[in-house]
């Protein structure tokens, strides 16, 4: 089932940044990348994004938008890119 955005009616989608860090995806138990532009959270190793609504994360799979090849590849890279970041840290 998927919620379409009611466009009358703002959506709070901050989300706590320490939520952020203990949250993984329930499939893959992998983690997750905020996307601030589209308020999901993207698990590119299920292929899946799943929405945040007033700064809720809606960690259902039926919930959960699946995402194309091309797009789980480019979140992988950034995922990569921030792990990277990390160690170097």
């Amino acid at each position: 089932m998927v919620h379409e955005k009611d466009e009358a009616t703002p959506h709070n989608t901050s989300l706590d940044p320490h939520l952020l860090t203990m949250l993984v995806c329930p499939m893959t138990r992998g983690p997750l990348i905020l996307d601030d532009t589209t308020h999901e959270l993207i698990s590119p190793e299920a292929a899946l994004a799943y929405p945040i609504r007033d700064g809720i994360p809606i960690m259902l799979t039926d919930e959960a938008r699946p995402l194309e090849d091309y797009q789980c590849q480019e979140y992988l890279h950034q995922l990569q890119a921030k792990k990277t970041a990390k160690k170097s840290s």
